[in-house]
């Protein structure tokens, strides 16, 4: 039997985490993991529907958790900017890692993304909007 250099994969480690929590009209949605396809990036966007249908008119990603995202994690984050934006909302960042932000400043969607340095400051910003 020939010996592999291959190990099992351990699907857990791929998975992505997704806690919310609805703060006034304010929904926090925490990334813990990998945002690279699916059902991750369907699991984020159901969340983000979900806290629109409970009444938040304002959506935080909290993303400290996050270690990595593709473009289609990046395209899951602006189809739930567009879903909030459509219902008349705001979606912003929070936390985000040198890697992710470096992310985002690459493909100048930075412009686009409200940015903060945590969730705080971001529920902050939004009480002023």
């Amino acid at each position: 039997m020939p010996n592999s250099k291959f190990s099992a994969i351990n699907p857990e480690r791929f998975k992505m985490q997704i806690k919310d929590e609805l703060r006034g009209d304010t929904g926090i949605i925490s990334l813990k993991g990998k945002l690279m396809g699916t059902p991750e990036t369907e699991n984020l966007h159901d969340e983000v529907r979900s806290l629109l249908n409970q009444g938040a008119k304002k959506v935080v990603l909290d993303m400290g958790g996050l270690t990595w995202l593709n473009s289609t994690g990046v395209g899951s984050i602006m189809r739930s900017y567009t879903s909030v934006m459509n219902n008349g909302g705001i979606l912003s960042l929070a936390n985000l890692s040198e890697k992710v932000q470096n992310l985002f400043f690459v493909t100048q969607l930075i412009r686009i993304l409200k940015v903060y340095n945590s969730v705080e400051e971001a529920i902050q910003s939004h009480e002023s909007e």
